[in-house]
């Protein structure tokens, strides 16, 4: 084969994107397995993912709560995870390692999602290279937060569970997409259809709901073809959540409307409307894709997509919806996929506004270019000053940041044993659960557990101002409190001083006062029903 035929074979569209998936996916993969930044902070989610592996690796199937002590099971025992304890079962893995196993896989279906859906829906053989442009190309605003793509989100928590359901939504739709093109009922590939379903929505009911909902726009509006075929497909869809209620560990359905923390509010600054079009970004052009100006006719599958999820984005934040915000990476998926159709028009230049149109996509096609490796860069340049941080080469950060919370927990671990109960201040309790600890309540929503609203809350009275020593003592009596945990620089120092009185402190790291609570300071006068008890 000669020189010219094999730089051909690699600038062909398939070989391009093959080649720049596997960059990606090695990259960010690499992150994940041996060089974590997501264990640089108190709040980030990776210590409740780590705490359920944990758990799950110990009993796959009969998990105990990883989080505080109580015989209700955690939400987050869910089929993505099951799966990986075993695999760490069979070769040995630790949680941190595992999630790096989630992200190698959710990245690789991720891709092969991008490929099998646009080469399916857009009919073009450029169509997975430019698609992959714009999800990752489009952002404006630079952040990381977990249920985005972007790719600063990607070097933090590709590895959840959102990460696994975002990428078998794209396989969802492009096996919605197949059956809507044969003319008769595929029972295998409906049979798929079914498990998948029911798979994403036990696994993260939130994006589990986003996937199928767009499988359900797909069936509605996409193609040409009889009612029986679309019939068929939305009745399977309906089967595979229904039979996602057969989860032992917890019903999804009920999760849905469940809550378990009446004081939280999941709401990230960033995403307020006034921010939210900036980190939108060229992304807003894909409005101009909803219509199809080649066939001259309105794209509803993908209208109603952008118009239905933005209603619930707006009515959730009126209402202030803890997680609405969620809701933006939603709108931002389908405004994409819109702009890749608009990029793959064909405009006639005598019809009206055509000259602009064409002048508007060749503008959009430079500026992704340009977005794209801005994005790149600040993704490049944030993984490096995390991982300067960690290592000490760089002192400043966030204050939910240190540099040495692996360390910590591992000396408390040594500290504490299994059997102790720990109270914990704000989120101080997070890092805590990795590390097979337990503390009486975590500023989260947990909806399995029934009387979470009240330890929570008794971790707040138990670290206010205003509270007095035997209300103090109260607590700790009611939840079998062993040790009291705060940071040192997020506790109010005249409240520091009243812990002081409760039993021996040490502190780990210039960081973190451990007391070990001492009863013989305040005798229990009559027996008490110990919450905390294991």
């Amino acid at each position: 084969m000669s020189s010219n035929m094999i730089i051909r074979k690699f600038l062909e569209p398939r070989m391009i994107f093959i080649i720049c998936a596997t960059i990606l996916i090695c990259s960010i993969s690499y992150v994940h397995i041996f060089t974590p930044i997501n264990i640089v902070s108190y709040d980030r989610d990776i210590w409740h993912h780590m705490a359920s592996l944990n758990a799950l690796m110990d009993s796959p199937f009969h998990a105990v709560n990883p989080h505080i002590v109580s015989d209700e099971a955690s939400r987050t025992f869910m089929p993505w995870y099951v799966l990986l304890a075993i695999i760490g079962n069979i070769f040995g893995l630790t949680s941190t390692k595992i999630l790096g196993v989630s992200a190698v896989l959710s990245l690789t279906f991720f891709m092969v999602g991008i490929f099998l859906f646009s080469q399916e829906y857009y009919e073009n053989k450029w169509s997975p290279i430019i698609l992959m442009m714009c999800l990752f190309g489009t952002w404006g605003l630079s952040a990381s937060y977990t249920g985005y793509y972007n790719l600063e989100t990607l070097i933090y928590s590709i590895s959840y569970p959102y990460g696994i359901n975002l990428a078998l939504g794209f396989i969802g739709w492009w096996l919605t997409l197949r059956q809507l093109d044969n003319d008769k009922i595929n029972f295998g590939l409906l049979g798929f259809i079914i498990f998948l379903c029911a798979f994403m929505f036990a696994t993260h009911q939130l994006q589990g709901a986003f996937a199928i909902g767009g499988m359900a726009l797909f069936s509605l509006f996409s193609r040409q073809n009889n009612i029986s075929i679309r019939i068929a497909l939305l009745g399977s869809i309906l089967i595979g959540i229904l039979l996602s209620g057969l989860w032992p560990y917890y019903n999804p359905l009920k999760m849905v409307v469940a809550t378990g923390h009446a004081n939280w509010n999941g709401n990230f600054i960033l995403f307020k409307p006034a921010n939210i079009a900036q980190f939108t970004g060229l992304a807003m052009l894909g409005i101009l894709g909803v219509y199809n100006f080649e066939q001259k006719k309105i794209r509803y599958d993908l209208l109603l997509a952008i118009v239905v999820i933005t209603a619930g984005y707006l009515i959730g934040e009126s209402m202030s919806n803890p997680i609405s915000h969620r809701f933006h990476a939603f709108i931002t998926v389908f405004l994409q996929i819109s702009l890749v159709a608009f990029l793959l028009s064909r405009f006639a230049i005598d019809q009206p506004f055509g000259k602009l149109l064409a002048l508007t996509q060749k503008i959009s096609g430079g500026l992704i270019v340009i977005l794209l490796a801005v994005n790149l860069y600040t993704t490049v340049q944030v993984y490096k000053n995390t991982r300067n941080y960690l290592s000490h080469h760089n002192t400043s950060g966030p204050k939910t940041w240190h540099p040495d919370i692996v360390n910590s927990m591992s000396q408390l671990k040594r500290k504490v044993s299994p059997d102790n109960v720990m109270i914990a201040h704000k989120i101080t309790a997070y890092p805590v659960q990795a590390y097979r600890m337990k503390v009486v309540s975590i500023p989260r929503p947990f909806p399995l557990v029934k009387d979470m609203a009240e330890r929570q809350q008794a971790s707040i009275d138990f670290f206010s101002t205003g509270v007095s020593e035997a209300q103090r003592w109260d607590i700790i009596q009611t939840y079998n409190v062993s040790h009291i945990i705060y940071r040192l620089s997020w506790l109010n120092k005249s409240i520091a001083d009243d812990l002081d009185k409760f039993g021996t402190k040490t502190i780990i790291n210039d960081d973190l006062a451990l007391i070990e609570t001492d009863f013989n300071i305040h005798p229990i006068d009559q027996p008490r029903t110990k919450k905390g008890a294991l």
